[in-house]
């Protein structure tokens, strides 16, 4: 869609449509990822059509002007697959009102070997973690009142090899219960009679859930 000029100007049009029908004040992209940097090169271009349209949509109609977001990687850099591409961080500051930073799933069913951090903000041994993230936006000059950090209502869990190495890092066989691989905290509770919560020094909670098989559930909450 964001390859060609007449693509993008369908998807705008459609997308502001949406937006009137259903009395929304804002349109919310998320592009989980551009794959390339002539990828990122198009968002860019689309992010900054984008803007011209709902102006000029605005000013025609009389009405507020649509605000504009978008999702993205936790980092303005997006380095996964062996394919290094970077936002273009000066279309978002013309042309959006924000971004989501995506700042969570760190860790889940791409690597089941071990436990790990769902939305870690510190870890000494990492950069995938939120203060890197959210620091790195800055350090590219995103305007900081147009950067919000992403945040997540759910956990993810595994199976662990053995029940006595249950920390941030410990082995595990595979994936957890949990509708596809997420367990609520909720649904845990009621499910779940004993559970024991932990916090490590990479600010993130986990639990601990030792049923027939040993349990690692990460767990994002929100005070």
């Amino acid at each position: 869609m964001a390859s060609g000029h007449d693509s993008r100007k369908s998807f705008i049009r459609a997308t502001i449509q949406v937006a009137r029908k259903f009395d929304s004040d804002r349109v919310d992209l998320d592009w989980e990822y551009p794959q390339t940097q002539t990828d990122m090169n198009n968002f860019g271009l689309l992010l900054a059509e984008w803007r011209v349209a709902v102006n000029e949509e605005a000013m025609f109609t009389c009405k507020p002007r649509l605000l504009l977001s978008a999702a993205t990687y936790y980092n303005p850099e997006v380095m996964f697959d062996n394919v290094h591409r970077m936002y273009l961080v000066e279309s978002i500051n013309k042309s959006l009102d924000w971004i989501n930073a995506m700042c969570y799933d760190y860790h889940g069913s791409w690597d089941v070997t071990a436990t790990g951090t769902l939305a870690a903000l510190y870890d000494t041994n990492s950069n995938v973690i939120t203060s890197y993230g959210l620091q790195s936006w800055i350090k590219a000059k995103i305007q900081q009142e147009k950067l919000v950090m992403g945040l997540t209502l759910y956990g993810r869990t595994w199976r662990l090899t053995d029940p006595s190495s249950r920390g941030i890092g410990a082995p595990a066989v595979g994936l957890g219960p949990g509708n596809v691989e997420q367990c609520f905290i909720q649904k845990c509770k009621t499910s779940i009679p004993k559970i024991k919560p932990w916090w490590c020094l990479m600010s993130q909670p986990y639990l601990i859930i030792l049923l027939q098989e040993p349990l690692g559930l990460d767990m994002t909450v929100l005070d």
